[in-house]
């Protein structure tokens, strides 16, 4: 999960943090929009993950 982010070009300078509590991946931090739409999407094609809370925002660290 967190290579994936580190390797997306849109996640890859975001300010994103990972949680995984029970096969669950929390994302939190600041983003941008696109950012925070590949952050979740990267969390779900992640292998044995059940559920993603996506509760990146949208802020001035990595906006477009």
């Amino acid at each position: 999960m967190i290579r994936r982010l580190h390797d997306d070009p849109d996640t890859k300078d975001g300010d994103i943090r990972i949680d995984v509590k029970r096969l669950v991946v929390v994302l939190g931090g600041c983003s941008s929009w696109l950012a925070q739409r590949a952050a979740d999407e990267d969390a779900w094609n992640t292998r044995g993950v059940l559920d993603v809370s996506n509760n990146l925002t949208i802020g001035s660290a990595g906006t477009d």
